[in-house]
């Protein structure tokens, strides 16, 4: 299993002129990430609790999404290309970690 890359944005030359939007750049580091086969996937329940700072208090947030699709990765991918998601978001590295058609628990490391 390798690491999941730096993501370190810089301005790329296309066929086009520069591109400052990063959005080359994004598509080559999803790919990157999900490598040339990535797992085929088209449900992905994802539940995850992390903690809300705030000035108050201090509280757990529990988050739980459904992801239905044909092909998650694809869709994925997609959403980053638009814009709609990070392409550092978690979503990825969990099809990073998994890089089988096999998924059952994944731990994001600290």
């Amino acid at each position: 299993m390798t690491e999941i890359p730096k993501y370190d944005p810089v301005p790329i030359v296309t066929k086009t002129g520069i591109d400052y939007t990063n959005k080359a750049y994004d598509e080559h580091y999803v790919n990157t990430i999900l490598g040339p086969d990535p797992p085929l996937l088209t449900d992905l329940h994802i539940t995850t609790a992390k903690m809300f700072f705030n000035n108050m208090d201090n509280r757990l947030i529990t988050i739980k999404a459904h992801l239905s699709s044909q092909n998650i990765a694809k869709t994925l991918k997609t959403l980053v290309i638009k814009g709609a998601l990070r392409p550092t978001s978690e979503l990825l590295h969990v099809l990073h970690t998994a890089k089988s058609n096999r998924l059952e628990n994944y731990t994001e490391s600290e």
